[in-house]
């Protein structure tokens, strides 16, 4: 991991079934067993892949002094979403959409396709933008244009080495 991105501070192997069990499935307790008390309260974010994204672990971290922001599956049990406003195929790209609920912040981005976040760190959208070559299907040429997005993806993607 680059240095100035972030660092690992602790990691696990999985070596089967734990021992110990908080009943909320494996992502949640790997996450939660390796969150050090240490950290607490010296502005430490946790960024994670969409495995370990949950309202509950989420939740469960913002109670116990902890900030995380991560991409999530819209399967996810509990994963706040509307039909009545969602993206679809046909959505711009730069189109947002979020739900927040209590400290949760779920947002949905339209790049060349979907991204999902869940994050209690960020706002919903503070301006920021994405520079992004795009195809002007009149001229055939390919172009540069900066489209709006959520700050909460672009922490992502910077911060998380697998976030792109």
């Amino acid at each position: 991991m680059d240095s100035s991105n972030g660092y690992t501070s602790d990691f696990t192997i999985y070596t089967g079934r734990s021992r110990f069990t908080s009943g909320q499935g494996l992502a949640y307790d790997v996450v939660s067993n390796l969150m050090d008390p240490s950290f607490l309260g010296r502005g430490y974010h946790l960024y994670v892949n969409n495995f370990y994204t949950s309202p509950e672990l989420f939740r469960d971290l913002y109670a116990r002094g902890f900030v995380a922001c991560g991409t999530f599956r819209d399967s996810r049990r509990n994963a706040a979403h509307t039909e009545r406003n969602a993206l679809t195929s046909q959505s711009p790209r730069g189109a947002i959409r979020w739900i927040r609920h209590q400290e949760l912040l779920f947002v949905k981005w339209m790049d060349t396709r979907e991204v999902s976040v869940c994050s209690t760190i960020h706002r919903a959208f503070d301006g920021d933008t994405v520079s992004r070559n795009i195809h002007d299907k009149e001229t055939g040429t390919w172009q540069k244009k900066n489209i709006v997005s959520p700050r909460c993806v672009v922490d992502y993607k910077f911060k998380y080495p697998g976030g792109g």
